[in-house]
């Protein structure tokens, strides 16, 4: 299991016109250098003319947060665009902060289509300038914290039959030669963390010259915008958290009960729906059957890289968990998963092979740095938590015991040693300002309980969870996105739309 690597889709999330016109603004241009949060003034924002082709009749500007080598051993570019809102644009932009950590947003010549697709179609986006960027550490961003090492042990350790004892050393071994060679690249690792990065949207939007913003964050994203949120600044008029990861959860701890209460839930939908329940009149049984099968004998399913030819992936138990688990990051899957157990039940081992294609090309790290990913997880979250408890707590979760205990930094941590992050980031978040928290119901690694508990200390936080949906929400779901318009337009009302009456 490689539980932070958080998928981050955006998708069409609904089709309503922003009910406010704003006052036009004029347009926002990068000032002067800006001290960052470790005290570097070399930290300083720069224009530059954008990597990718501009379509006619659409507009945007580019830049990037240049930090110089004191705090990283090497210099650190995070690189933005800015989608201009065109005329009547309210003077507010809505600031994207993508999941991960690891996970580049999509900044490069192809994937930058997709974000003039979506602040051309996606309501909530429009009549605001949208500011996007990739994190320190990945996408355009430099340095790229890219493991090749850790890709390609990842990619055959879910194809190849090991113990668990042997993958987890080829995993350390991986990991611990990555490290090496980002190190002796001149890189200091401790300096990609989400402090780094909150340092990174404060020093951006500083030198944009925008005198208030909206945060959205989806999943990793979540925990970064609370941590913006933190710093108590007056300009941050509103917040959406997609999927929250509050800072105070014991991911690692609560990894296998969230991952066994989604499942739990799906049987128990399925089993009160009539249609799914007569398609699948054994479903909690045939899923036991499938879970005994794999630890026993497992089950052999053709799997695909993209451009790559087909292998046989052995599926244990903890793969299988594994591949069902990233099944919950979509709706149309989840939707999917009800007949998928059932056919497992009865032997049909090839109804995975799409589960266990996203979750191959998970281990082998598609869409994410694994070095970016260490470096957060190992200073932000593993100094926190107990994995002699884990360990414990773990050994009572019966089949969801391996797909807990192969979480990656559990295993490669001791080797990517990068600091700790300071106790006070571990503390809830409070704060004034307008929080829009969406969550959903089956989402197996954020689930709707961590935004209650976020939502506790946010004097005017607004919860609401969907039905049917797992990790991430407005991309799944239609009304998420009609409330994060009605939110945007008036954040200090609790957000009401008629969608909100379908859900029951």
């Amino acid at each position: 299991m490689i539980w932070t690597v958080l998928a981050a889709g955006m998708g069409v999330a609904a089709a309503l016109v922003l009910l406010v016109v704003w006052v036009v603004a004029s347009r926002p241009k990068p000032s002067a250098a800006v001290a960052n949060a470790a005290g570097d003034a070399t930290t300083h924002v720069e224009a530059m003319r954008c990597w990718f082709q501009i379509p006619a009749e659409r507009s945007a500007h580019c830049g990037a947060v240049v930090e110089g080598p004191a705090a990283a051993g090497v210099p650190v570019t995070v690189r933005y665009v800015v989608f201009e809102g065109g005329a009547g644009a309210a003077p507010d932009p809505i600031v994207y902060i993508n999941g991960g950590p690891g996970s580049a947003v999509g900044l490069d010549e192809a994937g930058v289509k997709r974000w003039w697709w979506l602040t051309q179609n996606v309501a909530w986006m429009q009549g605001r300038d949208v500011v996007v960027f990739d994190q320190r550490g990945v996408g355009v961003s430099t340095p790229t914290l890219d493991c090749p090492e850790l890709s390609e042990a990842g990619g055959r350790i879910f194809i190849e039959k090991l113990d668990m004892g042997e993958a987890a050393r080829r995993w350390r071994d991986a990991a611990e030669r990555c490290h090496d060679r980002l190190v002796k690249s001149g890189i200091r690792l401790e300096a990609f963390n989400t402090a780094a990065t909150v340092a990174d949207i404060q020093a951006m939007m500083e030198g944009l010259g925008y005198q208030s913003w909206n945060l959205y964050g989806v999943s990793y994203g979540t925990r970064v915008a609370l941590e913006f949120l933190r710093l108590d600044d007056p300009r941050t008029r509103s917040v959406i958290l997609d999927s929250v990861y509050p800072p105070d959860a014991r991911a690692y701890a609560e990894a296998g009960p969230n991952a066994r209460g989604a499942l739990d839930l799906m049987v128990r939908r399925c089993t009160a729906d009539p249609q799914c329940s007569a398609g699948n009149p054994r479903l909690g049984e045939q899923l036991q059957i499938a879970l005994q099968h794999a630890g026993a004998e497992g089950y052999q399913v053709s799997v695909a890289l993209p451009g790559a030819a087909p292998a046989t992936a052995s599926i244990d138990q903890g793969k299988l968990l594994e591949s069902l688990f990233y099944g919950f990051y979509r709706w149309d899957t989840i939707r999917k998963m009800p007949a998928v157990v059932s056919a497992l039940g009865n032997g049909d081992a090839e109804a995975l092979a799409p589960f266990a294609g996203e979750a191959y090309a998970t281990a082998a790290s598609l869409d994410s740095d694994y070095g970016d990913f260490l470096s957060v997880e190992c200073h932000d979250e593993y100094p926190f938590e107990d994995p002699a408890a884990i360990e414990t707590a773990a050994a009572g979760l019966g089949a969801f015991r391996d797909f807990v205990m192969s979480d990656l930094p559990l295993i490669a941590c001791p080797v990517w040693p990068v600091g700790k992050a300071d106790a006070a980031t571990r503390q809830p978040v409070r704060s004034a300002t307008p929080v829009l928290l969406l969550s959903g119901e089956v989402d197996p690694i954020t689930p709707p309980a961590w935004a209650r508990h976020a939502a506790e200390t946010l004097e005017h936080g607004a919860t609401f969870v969907f039905p049917g949906v797992g990790h991430g929400v407005v991309a799944e779901h239609r009304c998420a996105g009609r409330l994060a318009a009605k939110f945007l337009a008036a954040p200090t009302e609790k957000p009401y739309d008629e969608c909100l009456l379908a859900l029951g």
